[in-house]
């Protein structure tokens, strides 16, 4: 007996929406010109302003309920991965640019380095009020004003 999956082509109560076509065993992971996978984010590197390489995204952090990436956590600094600092990024702060093969923020090494931040390994609670006050309010500022970075 074949799997049978929905396929949402045909009106709703029509028999269109169920194909007698086995399932395929795993879901291609390739992107397309608007969707990526999470995870080809991670690990792409990213760059400052000027061009320069800052770090790379260690992870996503997507809300449960919404779907919406969140954060990308940024791993910078350190040597081969000692030391190094882990800096939650807004996602709309994040902006990818074909020609450097990554994403690119509006900051300076200097702004990075003064964002809110956390050890890798430090355990931390990205969804607590305090942290996303922190993010929030480093990377877009007063709600009423522009952001102290001119982003």
């Amino acid at each position: 007996m074949s799997e049978q999956f929905f396929n949402p082509v045909g009106p709703p109560g029509s028999s269109a929406g169920i194909a007698d076509e086995p399932m395929p065993e795993r879901v291609e992971r390739e992107e397309s010109p608007t969707l990526i996978s999470c995870d080809k984010v991670e690990g792409t590197v990213v760059f400052d302003c000027a061009g320069h390489r800052m770090g790379v995204i260690d992870t996503l952090m997507i809300d449960k309920v919404s779907g919406v990436v969140r954060y990308a956590v940024l791993s910078f600094g350190g040597i081969l991965g000692f030391g190094s600092r882990h800096y939650p990024l807004p996602w709309c702060q994040l902006h990818y640019d074909t020609g450097l093969g990554g994403y690119v923020v509006k900051l300076t090494q200097r702004e990075m380095h003064e964002a809110p931040s956390y050890m890798a390994g430090e355990p931390v609670d990205l969804s607590a009020r305090e942290w996303g006050e922190r993010v929030h309010g480093y990377y877009e500022g007063p709600l009423l004003g522009p952001s102290r970075l001119g982003l």
